[in-house]
Order: C-alpha cells, then sequence, then structure tokens
C-alpha cells in the first residue's frame, strides 16, 4: 500500500477506535481523547513508547497542576493572578518557540488558562478535566499501538532535519504578541467558562504561529475546519436520527 494511502488510513482509524473505546467506556469528557488521538495520527513515525508515555502523562499532571495552585487566588486577588497569569502565558509561549518544548508549554498554557477557568466554577471541574486529558492520553496512545503495526511509516519519511528555532528577538516578540492574543480571550472565558472555555486553545494556536502570515493562514483554517465540523455534525446528528441503535 501507498505511504499516501496508509496515513489516510492511519489518520482515520485511529481516531475512530478511540472514539469508540472512548465512549463505550465511558471515560470524562469522552471526546478529548479522539482530539489527542488526532493530534498523534497526525505525525509521522511510530507511537511514543511507554515510557515516554508514563512521562507525557506526568508533564500534563505537573503542568494543569499550576491551574489547581491559581484558582485560590484568582477567587480572591484577581488583578495579581491575571499578572501571574500574564507571565506564565509569555513563558510557555517562549518555552514552545524558542526552546523547543512544544507539549510542556501547550499543557503549561492549559494549566494557566483552561484549569484555572474551569476552577472558578467548580474545583471538582478542573480536577476532573485534568483527569480527562491523563486518561484521554493514555487512550489514544493505546489505540495508535493496536492501529499502527497495520499502517506503518516509511523508516526513510519519518526522519526529517529539524528546524531551526527563531532567534531569542523574535521568540520574545512571538512570546509576548501571543500574550496579548491569549490574554482577553481569557478575560472573557472568566466572565462565562462553560460557554467560552473551548476557544482558549483556538487563540493558543493563533498566537504561536512564528509570522503574520502563518497566522492569518491558521485563522483561515480554524475559521474553515470549525464551519465545516459543525455542518458535519449537524449532517451526522441528522443521520443517527434514522436508527440510533448501535446493532
Amino acid at each position: 500500500m501507498h505511504i499516501q494511502a496508509r496515513r489516510i488510513f492511519r489518520l482515520s482509524a485511529i481516531p475512530a477506535l478511540t472514539l469508540a473505546v472512548a465512549y463505550g467506556l465511558k471515560l470524562p469528557m469522552p471526546f478529548i481523547a479522539p482530539l489527542f488521538a488526532f493530534m498523534f495520527a497526525a505525525l509521522p513515525g511510530p507511537p511514543m513508547g511507554l515510557k515516554n508515555l508514563l512521562g507525557l502523562l506526568l508533564v500534563v499532571c505537573i503542568t494543569c497542576a499550576v491551574g489547581l495552585v491559581l484558582i485560590p487566588a484568582l477567587l480572591h486577588y484577581q488583578f495579581t493572578t491575571l499578572l501571574l497569569v500574564a507571565v506564565g502565558l509569555y513563558f510557555s509561549t517562549y518555552l514552545t518557540v524558542y526552546l523547543g518544548r512544544a507539549l510542556f508549554g501547550t499543557f503549561l498554557t492549559i494549566g494557566f488558562t483552561l484549569i484555572s477557568a474551569a476552577g472558578t466554577i467548580s474545583f471538582d471541574l478542573a480536577v476532573m478535566v485534568i483527569h480527562g486529558l491523563a486518561v484521554g492520553i493514555a487512550v489514544a496512545v493505546l489505540c495508535q499501538w493496536i492501529v499502527y503495526p497495520w499502517f506503518p511509516e516509511e523508516p526513510a519519511a519519518v526522519g526529517k532535519k529539524p528546524v531551526p528555532p527563531p532567534s531569542v528577538n523574535r521568540s520574545n516578540w512571538i512570546a509576548l504578541r501571543s500574550t496579548a492574543i491569549v490574554l482577553p480571550v481569557y478575560w472573557l472565558v472568566l466572565t462565562s467558562p462553560a460557554a467560552y472555555m473551548a476557544i482558549i486553545m483556538k487563540a493558543v494556536l493563533l498566537g504561536q504561529q512564528t509570522s503574520t502570515v502563518d497566522a492569518k493562514s491558521a485563522g483561515r483554517e480554524l475559521l474553515g475546519s470549525t464551519f465545516l465540523g459543525g455542518v458535519f455534525a449537524v449532517l451526522f446528528w441528522s443521520l443517527l436520527g434514522i436508527s440510533t441503535n448501535l446493532w
């Protein structure tokens, strides 16, 4: 089978299997697992090993726990906490752009924004989000282990020349720009976390682009993919109305 066909089958099968397992096991926040499955399946190369998976889960718990620490301060010392969140957003973006710690920086951003905002509703909700993230990642990787041997990547296609990071000044500018983009969105989320929580990560993706052209392109892709996702969700929901019996 051609490599492009294998990638398409792999990119389709891994999220589909993860979706079935997540909802079949009634995991907390089961919709998160297929999202991580799509992210992992989109990367060329074999899935991460058990050691890397345990390390990633540890990173998720540590970075997201920052948001749990911020919850009491956010409820009683709002201005000071907002300043801390701004510094945290700058630091996490700098880690992602200049030091190449994309996963660590991304989950640190989630901790500063998503987890702390969820904690304004309920501390238990924030803990449930962290639990859902960790379990979703584990299920996604397990499903990737199952599917990947059927549609493996070619060894020659895995290795790629690493892209050099931007300069220090450029990285500082990107980190400041990302903070300026994400922070107003975070303020909006605090007004109604349940309604606006999903837009935080879209703002983070836009802010971490290395150029204005990349940011515009990412913005068009995010808007287009969100619109098409909504259209297909309505269509699929209508099709489910024909017969909702899984058997």
